[in-house]
Formats: C-alpha cells, sequence, structure tokens
C-alpha cells in the first residue's frame, strides 16, 4: 500500500493479510471512519503508523470500535492517537504477542 487520501463511510478493515507489513500508505487520512477498525492476522504488521491522521471512529455490529486481534509482529499501536473523545463501543486488542504499551489510546 503506498497512498489513499480519503474515505467515505463504512469500515476500516485490514484482515487476513499475509505479506501486510505497512500502512503507512494511509498516513493522509483525515477524519473520521463512520463505523468501526478492523486489524486482525496480518503476521507481518508491526506498527499502526499512517492512520494517525484519524481523528474518531464509530462502532461495528458487535459493539467494537476498534478491534485488534492476532498481528504476531505489532509491537505499536501509537498511529492511534490521533483518536480523541469518548468511543461510542468497545476497544478489543488480543492476541498480539510483543505488543507491550497501549500508548496512542489515552
Amino acid at each position: 500500500m503506498t497512498s489513499l487520501t480519503g474515505l467515505s463511510g463504512g469500515n476500516l478493515a485490514f484482515s487476513g493479510n499475509a505479506e501486510l507489513s505497512s500502512i503507512y500508505g494511509l498516513r493522509n487520512l483525515r477524519g473520521a471512519v463512520d463505523g468501526y477498525i478492523i486489524i486482525q492476522q496480518n503476521p507481518k504488521l508491526t506498527s499502526l503508523r499512517g492512520l494517525d491522521g484519524l481523528t474518531a471512529v464509530g462502532k461495528g455490529g458487535e459493539g467494537r470500535s476498534i478491534h485488534i486481534w492476532t498481528n504476531s509482529a505489532l509491537t505499536s499501536i501509537s498511529g492511534l492517537g490521533g483518536l480523541w473523545g469518548e468511543l461510542p463501543g468497545a476497544i478489543s486488542i488480543l492476541g498480539n504477542a510483543l505488543l507491550t504499551s497501549l500508548h496512542g489510546l489515552q
């Protein structure tokens, strides 16, 4: 992924991408995701850098706003640091063995 500048409606999902190592190509995204953010089963993804311009997120059908599961190389979620205010749904973070800090979700 090299560049994306806009997102209209819906969810932001990265799931089951065996070769995805970076989402930095999203660095020009600004504003809100109407639905939820789901990042799961991306074994080479090391950080969420690139999501820094997101300021708000909605809620998905299961009541979650943010779902980060089973990304075995993920060491940082600080790319979520631009989100502010209360989330309308739950945050679910599970099975990210190298993730030792929740910095970015203050």
